[in-house]
């Protein structure tokens, strides 16, 4: 019938009579959304939401009902700041937990500050030591003048080989897990053991490989090149390995000087933001002054209604009024007739549509 005659609208009214039980059952009814609403957001201070409002147009929730059925217009307003306050106070929440979430961020940012600025003084001093020891070839190449225990022979392949069958074969004594095995440029040149779990048949199992990095100090950077793994089918290039490894000196100090640029300028903005202030915290406390006022109102009403009800006389009783329509003649007897008016109690009371 609706999508034939009435555009495929259904209107959905809802009735409520005015000083009556309604309003008791809306309260019910404001006190449950409420319940919902703080377990939703599992916050005690939660805005006020409308997700209880009956009808979707309007958005009242059922706190404005209960207003509207009560006949005080001071309750309406009172339900009106109320949520203001409420949303509000929920905006002011909100802010203080991202200054909280800056705070963190502001400190692990000088964690990392600090962090990238110890390294990148390591790498420095590494790339300058390498950089004044650094030699060249006829054909301008960089010099590979490595310096491996065990093997004197100065051929590429032959140091290549050597660092191939170290790689293979090279085991730790007791209690050992790395061994240093030759020099370059005044970097020291290591071999480490590494120790990597893996699961077969429902069961942890171990299996071990070898790797090479080269480190200048004892507390300075490992540098690596390949994962640590040479190339296994070219002695040559393996040869090379740890030359490489610290040729990548001059690229990590460029990357970190890239990160510790940002970093400074990523901290100012974070600082700005955690010292920024709630900027609608004039309008909260206005609102919530001008709820206080209201508040004290609405209690000074409700003592004056219970000082007229408690007064020692009792009101005239209300005369009802008649109302006359005038004489007839009944079979030879005059006949009065006349209405008598419904007291204001006996009166049906007025449904109002919401």
């Amino acid at each position: 019938i609706a999508k034939e005659h009435y555009g495929n609208q259904v209107q959905n009214f809802v009735y409520a009579v005015e000083q009556s039980l309604d309003n008791y059952k809306f309260n019910l009814l404001k006190n449950k959304q409420t319940f919902i609403s703080q377990m939703k957001n599992s916050e005690l201070n939660v805005r006020t939401i409308d997700e209880g409002a009956v009808d979707e147009k309007s958005g009242m929730n059922f706190s404005e009902y209960i207003a509207i059925l009560s006949g005080d217009t001071s309750l309406l307003e009172k339900s009106k700041l109320e949520k203001k306050v409420a949303v509000m106070e929920s905006l002011k929440h909100s802010h203080f937990r991202e200054l909280t979430r800056h705070k963190y961020q502001l400190e692990k940012l000088q964690n990392n500050h600090a962090s990238t600025e110890k390294t990148l003084g390591k790498i420095s001093a590494d790339a300058a030591v390498y950089k004044d020891r650094l030699q060249m070839t006829k054909e301008g190449t960089k010099a590979n003048p490595i310096q491996l225990d065990g093997t004197a022979s100065r051929d590429s392949e032959a140091i290549g080989k050597h660092i191939i069958q170290l790689y293979q074969n090279w085991k730790p004594q007791a209690g050992q897990h790395e061994e240093k095995i030759g020099n370059l440029y005044g970097f020291q040149l290591y071999i480490r053991r590494q120790q990597e779990a893996y699961e077969e048949n429902g069961l942890f199992e171990y299996r071990y490989s070898n790797s090479f990095y080269a480190q200048r100090e004892s507390e300075g950077i490992k540098y690596t090149y390949n994962n640590g793994l040479p190339n296994m089918d070219n002695p040559k290039l393996a040869a090379r390995h740890f030359l490489n490894a610290i040729n990548r000196v001059e690229h990590l100090k460029e990357r970190y000087k890239r990160n510790l640029s940002d970093l400074k300028t990523e901290l100012p903005k974070i600082e700005k933001l955690t010292t920024k202030p709630f900027t609608k915290e004039n309008e909260l406390r206005e609102l919530k002054t001008e709820l206080a006022n209201l508040e004290r109102q609405i209690a000074i009403k409700i003592q004056e209604n219970q000082l007229k009800q408690h007064q020692p006389n009792e009101p005239d009783q209300e005369q009802t009024p008649v109302i006359k329509l005038g004489e007839h003649q009944t079979n030879g007897h005059a006949v009065k007739e006349s209405v008598v008016a419904a007291s204001a109690s006996e009166r049906p009371r007025s449904r109002m549509r919401l």
